[in-house]
């Protein structure tokens, strides 16, 4: 028994391989972020509390992955739906303002951002912290990530 290999055959199929491999991981990549994304808002919208109008869930939009801007997740404006109180509502107000640690996430950056919401004025009204988007993005980014490491070309 016998086999033989044609070894311009193999050697032309990797050598195409190769050159469609930056190109085919780019577009891998895009979309599993692009999924990502999407299941980062569904998850954010489920976890948002209603309240009275429904604005904070309608506020939560996101843009698909684009190569000069990324891609974005976010609440407090979508298609004219403003909600200007989700960080309020992600971080909690006056003595129950908390910011959640997240393995995901860059602390530093998010520590920052939250403090910029932080209020300790008398007339502001104690809610607790209920996490909503960074809990999202925070769950999906670590899947994110294990999905591209198993790309292969």
């Amino acid at each position: 028994m016998s086999f033989s290999i044609d070894k311009s055959k193999s050697v032309t199929n990797l050598s195409k391989r190769l050159k469609e491999a930056p190109h085919v991981i780019t577009q891998q990549i895009q979309k599993i972020i692009n999924e990502s994304v999407l299941t980062i808002e569904r998850n954010a919208e489920k976890r948002a509390p209603r309240g009275k109008t429904g604005l904070l869930k309608a506020s939560i939009y996101s843009t698909p992955y684009t190569m000069n801007a990324g891609a974005r997740v976010g609440s407090g404006g979508r298609m004219g739906r403003q909600s200007n109180y989700s960080p309020f509502v992600e971080f909690g107000t006056g003595n129950d303002f908390q910011i959640p640690v997240y393995r995901n996430l860059n602390m530093n950056q998010l520590e920052g951002y939250a403090r910029t919401f932080k209020r300790s004025n008398g007339n502001l009204v104690n809610l607790p912290h209920r996490p909503f988007l960074f809990l999202s993005a925070s769950e999906e980014l670590y899947k994110m990530v294990t999905k591209i490491k198993k790309i292969k070309i």
